[in-house]
């Protein structure tokens, strides 16, 4: 099945102060700036190298932005949406030669900061300098992958958070007078930390329930820790197979049930579809004859096979099939 576009949500929660390195109150602040490298602007040559841009979206955010007044050791700072919420659709990027389309990847960078004496003017510099850095080194980064490497690797990812981290530092540098910074004592902004988040469409598809967190500890400049979230945005499943122990024909030893979501096979244990429907997220089966019906977590009798007594069933509807257990085997991810 063919990769299909995907909507994709990241949520920066939270920024908790455990210390705040400072001699009294600190101040932070972030930046925050959001890309995606997919077929909306790169495609695949016929060398099966990727060609062409990114696309980042640069936030608003400086002086004072995660709100006014002091952080306090033991404080956690609620991170506006304007500056860590944000929603886009990733699309598969072309491969014309091969008549096929690969993954796209989707993430942020986020830079905290500590304010001190820095000018505004500064800062805005450092900021607008972070949207560039980010652009170039994105951009300096796709034509490195091909179709065998068409995701970043955790290496490509440390180089491009260095490169970000060293020009938006030169352009904060670069802003500050000697005179700021005589008048100033030398007490200039502080970087806590910078951080990249990242997944692939694929890697978001076969999570679709709970996403991936986002965490993220410095303890470079006190200790601060960013907390959020990423996922695709999937209002419900279809489940098209399940898998059961060999030689286990009743619906209470489902072990894993699979499917398919925007043309990526996706697989989840018994229990994690079972916290799933108890948490509110919806699964369905479609009968051989079409009829669908939803998946309900029903309880019995509590053995040491199963200790909880919980399992899965369906709603009532017009197949006199299983819907359950007529589903075929799930086979292996592809």
């Amino acid at each position: 099945m063919a990769l299909e576009p995907v909507a994709v949500r990241i949520k920066l929660d939270t920024v908790a102060c455990y210390h705040s390195g400072e001699l009294g109150s600190a101040e932070p602040y972030m930046w925050t700036a959001f890309f995606k490298i997919d077929g909306d602007t790169v495609s695949v040559d016929d060398t099966l190298t990727l060609q062409g841009t990114a696309t980042v979206f640069g936030s608003l955010g400086d002086h004072g932005d995660l709100g006014p007044g002091g952080v306090n050791d033991g404080d956690t700072v609620s991170i506006p949406a304007g500056l860590g919420d944000w929603s886009t659709t990733v699309t598969p990027i072309p491969v014309p030669s091969l008549s096929t389309s690969v993954a796209g990847v989707v993430g942020c960078v986020v830079v905290l900061l500590e304010q001190d004496d820095t000018s505004d003017e500064a800062v805005a510099a450092g900021h607008a300098a972070l949207n560039e850095a980010l652009q170039s080194a994105l951009d300096d980064l796709i034509p490195t992958l091909n179709i065998n490497h068409q995701s970043p690797t955790d290496a490509d990812i440390q180089a491009l958070t260095d490169k970000v981290g060293a020009q938006v530092q030169d352009a904060i540098s670069n802003n500050v007078s000697v005179w700021d910074w005589l008048t100033a004592f030398g007490n200039m902004d502080d970087k806590i930390g910078t951080a990249v988040f990242y997944q692939s469409q694929t890697a978001l598809c076969r999570a679709p329930v709970w996403g991936f967190a986002l965490d993220q500890l410095w303890e470079d400049s006190g200790e601060w820790r960013l907390s959020g979230h990423m996922g695709a945005v999937i209002d419900e499943l279809e489940v098209s197979c399940i898998h059961k122990p060999e030689g286990r024909d009743d619906a209470h030893h489902i072990d894993t049930l699979g499917g398919t979501v925007f043309g990526v096979d996706w697989r989840l244990s018994n229990m994690e579809v079972i916290r799933a429907i108890q948490g509110g997220f919806p699964f369905f089966v479609t009968g051989g004859d079409g009829s669908r019906s939803q998946l309900v977590v029903e309880k019995h009798w509590i053995s040491t096979e199963n200790p909880t007594g919980l399992f899965l069933a369906t709603t009532r509807d017009a197949s006199k099939a299983d819907n359950l257990l007529s589903l075929p085997t799930c086979g292996p991810l592809s």
